[in-house]
């Protein structure tokens, strides 16, 4: 995940066979949808939503945005790769790159920072050692002429002793990766020797002998140009149970003079209307889930989708008036209430008086 000074954030998001939900973004763990792939019908047409019925309020519709998301998907039951940048990013324009050429393994957008264009990569290198040094030639290849990059995720190889716990263990072959690194003029996230990479490790395992180790499978590379705006590299736990810690890079433009911000102010909303909104999600979410479970092929299930997170947003804020309504309405009549019952003791006492 890349961290961009204070509002921006990029998440490369990989996946193994054996753990299928391992990435974090913003310190808060994420939910994976499988998209089918068989079906009986199509949904092109259909549109998925949720109403609470008539309640005054007009219908709110949410402003049209960019994508944010981009992800690979493969054949098999593996669900490839994804880029996920947050919505309010002061990155512009961002685009797929080379989308015809993604594979599970390996995908990247560009996008603008100001009058500059960066190139931002995730991989997830193969276990196969011949599919694997494949992979990295294909990058090399697909790569070639930028010149702000940035390549994130998961290697399966490292490239060092300092990169590694286990010092009984083989040096992996590396070849293709070290011309990727020599060809693009690419750094490592990291120099120094042992002492200043264990912290960054980000996967740990148990040895035949039963010794606890780690390597930092996980890893950022980034081109000369772009070595300037990194600020710093650390690990993070994520969210979900995974066998992988997530590597998060932070950037800041070095054009432009620091400055400090005061931290946000919180106001955390009343809990009826977070009880309110969450039932109303569920209730949207298993509805859509029926959806997405007689799609077609993958592309409906692209566009149906991308229609449950327009309509999931326009139904929470929809939620929300509707709770503030409610609220609205039980203390108007709780005030009704008092002031009947003020009324009818300032009568009785006036009866009382005369």
């Amino acid at each position: 995940m890349i961290k961009h000074g204070i509002d921006q954030h990029f998440a490369p998001v990989t996946e193994t066979e054996a753990t299928r939900a391992r990435a974090t973004a913003f310190g808060s763990s994420m939910t994976q949808f499988k998209l089918p792939t068989t079906a009986t019908t199509t949904l092109k047409n259909q549109p998925v939503g949720f109403d609470r019925g008539n309640t005054g309020y007009p219908k709110t519709e949410p402003r049209k945005a960019p994508p944010c998301s981009f992800w690979s998907t493969g054949s098999t039951a593996s669900g490839g790769v994804a880029i996920l940048a947050a919505p309010h990013s002061t990155l512009t324009n961002i685009q797929p790159f080379h989308e015809d050429n993604w594979t599970t393994h390996w995908m990247a957008v560009t996008a603008r920072q100001d009058s500059d264009t960066i190139v931002i990569v995730c991989c997830y290198g193969p276990q196969d050692h011949h599919e694997r040094e494949q992979l990295y030639a294909t990058i090399r290849n697909e790569l070639t002429g930028n010149t702000r990059i940035y390549i994130g995720g998961d290697f399966n190889c490292t490239q060092s002793p300092a990169d590694r716990r286990h010092l009984e263990a083989t040096q992996t072959r590396i070849s293709k990766l070290a011309l990727l690194t020599t060809t693009l003029d690419i750094y490592g996230h990291c120099e120094g020797g042992p002492g200043s990479r264990n912290d960054q490790h980000t996967y740990r395992y148990t040895t035949a002998s039963g010794q606890a180790r780690s390597s930092r499978l996980d890893r950022w590379y980034l081109t000369a140009p772009g070595e300037q705006w990194k600020v710093e590299v650390h690990t993070t736990i994520p969210g979900l149970p995974a066998d992988h810690d997530g590597a998060i890079l932070t950037l800041t433009d070095v054009s432009r003079a620091p400055r400090a911000r005061p931290e946000p102010k919180l106001y955390h909303s009343d809990g009826r209307i977070s009880k309110h909104q969450t039932e109303d999600a569920q209730a949207f979410m298993l509805q859509a889930q029926e959806q997405m479970d007689i799609a077609v092929d993958d592309t409906a299930s692209i566009e149906i989708w991308e229609r449950i997170k327009t309509d999931l947003q326009a139904l929470l804020l929809r939620s929300k008036q509707n709770a503030r309504a409610k609220m609205t309405t039980n203390y108007r009549n709780r005030m009704r209430a008092m002031l009947k019952e003020l009324r009818c003791l300032e009568t009785a006492q006036w009866k009382t008086a005369c």
